[in-house]
């Protein structure tokens, strides 16, 4: 209650708790989570949030960046093409690790990709999928691999909307070739 009532500033609290505790690699998952349930009630800045998740990704992999990514995430902002990028590539560090990686990290995957999967180009969908074959788990690949297939057709096919814009483009152009104004 002490971090939800005080007058720190967000960036101050980014800057002075957050990326320490993750920094300092020995906050516990019991940590990240209670800080995390009191940053997914706070309004943060969308740039401010943009900072930290980039910072997040450059930071060596630990639950607590993992717990935070996912709050952060699933706030659900217009992130710069810059962010999505180092997000990203902060999995893809883990290619050629072939040790197992925790529930938490394919969960923060999952909601990066569920999140972000339209901003994402088809270059790094397709090393994520490549990635997943060498980090699996037996229930999220799955669900990470459908979520990523929808994102390519939705950027090959313009998606739902796109296909309904173009679909009253091409009405409207039948009316106006029709019409004699």
């Amino acid at each position: 209650s002490g971090l939800v009532g005080s007058e720190m500033c967000i960036r101050d609290r980014f800057k002075g708790v957050l990326l320490p505790l993750v920094k300092s690699g020995d906050c516990t998952l019991r940590e990240a989570l209670v800080f995390g349930s009191v940053l997914a009630k706070a309004s943060v800045p969308q740039a401010h949030a943009a900072v930290v998740i980039m910072k997040l990704a450059e930071l060596p992999y630990s639950g607590a960046q993992s717990v935070f990514l996912i709050v952060l995430l699933n706030k659900k902002y217009a992130l710069p093409v810059r962010v999505v990028s180092a997000v990203a590539n902060a999995f893809l560090k883990h290619a050629d690790d072939s040790s197992e990686r925790p529930v938490l990290w394919h969960q923060s995957l999952l909601v990066f990709v569920q999140r972000y999967r339209g901003d994402l180009s088809d270059d790094l969908s397709g090393k994520i999928l490549k990635l997943l074959k060498t980090h699996r788990h037996h229930t999220i690949t799955h669900d990470i691999r459908r979520e990523l297939t929808a994102g390519h057709r939705q950027r090959a096919g313009g998606g739902v909307v796109g296909s309904a814009v173009a679909a009253a483009t091409r009405r409207l152009a039948a009316l106006c070739a029709a019409s004699t104004i």
